[in-house]
C-alpha cells in the first residue's frame, strides 16, 4: 500500500529541508517574549497551509499535487518567518547564507556516496545482499559526511560534542 507514496518522499524531504532553515525562528520569537508575533505568524501560515493543500486536493485530486502544495507552502513560509523574527531579533543574513551554503555542499557530498556505490557494486536480489548494500551505503554516507565537514570547513567541525567524539578515533600524534 505504501509503494504509491514512495515518489512523494523526495518532495516531502525537500519541504523539510526548506523548513529546517527557519524552524527555530518562531521559538526564538517566543523566547524573547513576543507572543504577539508568534501568534500572528501561526495565524497566517497555518490557515494558508491548510487552505492551499485542501484546495489543491479538491481541484487536482492527486497526492502528487498535494505534496507539491505542501512544498510550496514551506518554501514561501521561510522568508515570512524570517521577517517576523527580524522584528525582534535581527538576522545576520551574510552569516546565514554562508552557513546554509556550507550545509548544502555538505549534504550534496554526503548524498553522492550511495549512488556511486550502486553504480560501482552490482546489487544482489538476495535479502542479505540488499542489507549489506544498504549498510555499506549508510557507512559511506556517514564517512563522507564526516570527511566533508573538514573538507569544506563546515562550522559543525568545531562542535564540542563532535570534537570529544573524534578524540576517541585513532590518529597520528
Amino acid at each position: 500500500q505504501w509503494d504509491e507514496a514512495t515518489g512523494l518522499v523526495p518532495i516531502f524531504c525537500l519541504a523539510g529541508a526548506f523548513a529546517a532553515t527557519s524552524n527555530l525562528s518562531l521559538q526564538a520569537v517566543l523566547a524573547v517574549g513576543r507572543i504577539d508575533l508568534l501568534t500572528r505568524a501561526e495565524l497566517t501560515v497555518q490557515p494558508l497551509r491548510a487552505l492551499l493543500i485542501v484546495a489543491v486536493a479538491l481541484v487536482f485530486e492527486s497526492l502528487l499535487a498535494c505534496a507539491v502544495a505542501f512544498l510550496i507552502v514551506f518554501v514561501l513560509a521561510v522568508p515570512f518567518l524570517y521577517r517576523i523574527k527580524d522584528q525582534c531579533i535581527p538576522t545576520d543574513y551574510p552569516t546565514l547564507k554562508s552557513g546554509l551554503l556550507a550545509s548544502f555542499k555538505l549534504a550534496l557530498l554526503t548524498l553522492l556516496a550511495p549512488p556511486v556505490l550502486v553504480l560501482v557494486v552490482p546489487q544482489q536480489e538476495v535479502i542479505l545482499g540488499i542489507a549489506a548494500h544498504l549498510t555499506a551505503a549508510a557507512v559511506l554516507s556517514g564517512l563522507s559526511w564526516l570527511g566533508g565537514l573538514f573538507q569544506i570547513n563546515h562550522p559543525l567541525q568545531n562542535d564540542p560534542l563532535l570534537q570529544r567524539a573524534l578524540k576517541w578515533l585513532p590518529h597520528k600524534a
